[in-house]
């Protein structure tokens, strides 16, 4: 069969997979449809491929899963459409958003209490559709300057941490707010912190530096398993925020060198080092979500800065980071930091959000507080 290519085959080509996707469930909802990859492709007829409809602009990858983005689904719970691909019997009957999920999803890998935090509803700006198709990405990664809404990267219990690390090390008196923990290690790859153990059941410790609870693999049950966990959800939300898709006009932006760019709600992606030497800023809403993605590293030099503006929050700003991230003497930093080597904090220097760093991380009379 023929490689189909037109947005109007493609389009057609993903409704009839929804169409086999309810049948399968047993159920409709045209509230919100995601699937697996495994199961989308094998319901796709030959010459219709996930990235092709992903390029298109009909899919959003959500961690594992593959949502049908906004304009689709505007597009599918229009009575005519509904009743063109077999979901309701009549073209007058409601399309209305159902009450129940019937999403292919697999099991779960171990049950834990936020898993519901993966599913929780989230608002969506209702996108303006041309011949039933959706409008193409502007230069701000925008339809037609409207910025479509991004999910925020679930953190997991990860979020229970200011810094997460297989090693945590202060190299000159520093102060943390919020709670620390290394694994798969023991307590002694904290150093510096000069740790006072918890007398009752050794399950944490504390330090005069940290305005919070210390953790380590080696205390008393259940630390370990939490802290496994942890780390677990970290991976996992790094990995959800590499997994982002990337609007062509945030690709690259300013070759990296962003001194002085004021950056709006979207994900951004590099395919070298992210750097800035004086201030920038990040504006949005209280509810803005901003991923920055990088296959290199990050560094903030001397007395840069990371400026908020227009109600934009900390907790809502992702750096995907696969190399390293340096942070400057008296420089200041905002946002979670998801990185895969080593994090670096140097003399005077701040940082407001949560640190988790696959390697390492080392502070030199730094200021961390967990927003």
């Amino acid at each position: 069969m023929a490689e189909l290519t037109t947005p109007e085959e493609l389009e057609e080509a993903l409704l009839q997979a929804v169409r086999q996707h309810f049948r399968e469930c047993g159920e409709v909802d045209l509230s919100s449809v995601s699937l697996r990859p495994a199961d989308l492709t094998r319901m796709l007829p030959d010459g219709v491929g996930v990235t092709a409809l992903m390029r298109a602009g009909f899919l959003h990858p959500i961690g594992s899963m593959l949502k049908l983005t906004p304009h689709v689904m505007a597009v599918l719970r229009a009575p005519a459409r509904a009743y063109a691909v077999g979901l309701i019997d009549e073209p007058a009957a409601p399309a209305a958003a159902g009450t129940t999920t019937c999403v292919a999803a697999p099991a779960p890998i171990r049950k834990r209490s936020h898993d519901a935090q993966l599913k929780r509803p989230r608002s969506v700006l209702s996108t303006p559709l041309v011949s039933g198709l959706p409008r193409q990405l502007g230069s701000t990664g925008a339809l037609d300057g409207v910025q479509e809404p991004v999910p925020a990267v679930d953190l997991g219990t990860a979020g229970n941490f200011a810094i997460l690390s297989k090693g945590i090390s202060i190299i000159r008196p520093s102060a943390i707010t919020g709670n620390i923990g290394v694994s798969p290690f023991a307590a002694d790859a904290m150093t510096g912190f000069r740790l006072i153990a918890d007398a009752l059941a050794n399950e944490y410790s504390t330090s005069t530096q940290v305005n919070g609870l210390c953790y380590a693999a080696d205390y008393t049950s259940p630390t370990p398993s939490k802290l496994t966990t942890a780390i677990d959800d970290g991976e996992l939300a790094y990995t959800d925020a590499a997994s982002r898709e990337t609007a062509p006009a945030n690709l690259n932006r300013m070759a990296g060198l962003i001194t002085g760019e004021t950056l709006k709600a979207g994900v951004y992606e590099w395919d070298r080092d992210i750097s800035f030497t004086d201030a920038i800023y990040i504006d949005g809403t209280e509810d803005d979500i901003f991923i920055f993605k990088t296959s290199g590293n990050v560094i903030v030099g001397s007395g840069a800065r990371v400026g908020l503006r227009g109600g934009a929050k900390a907790s809502n700003i992702f750096w995907r980071v696969a190399g390293f991230v340096e942070v400057g003497t008296t420089s200041h930093l905002e946002g979670i930091l998801l990185v895969k080597n080593h994090a670096a904090f140097k003399a005077g220097s701040s940082f407001n959000g949560r640190i988790f760093a696959q390697t390492a991380v080392t502070l030199d009379s730094a200021t961390i507080t967990a927003p």
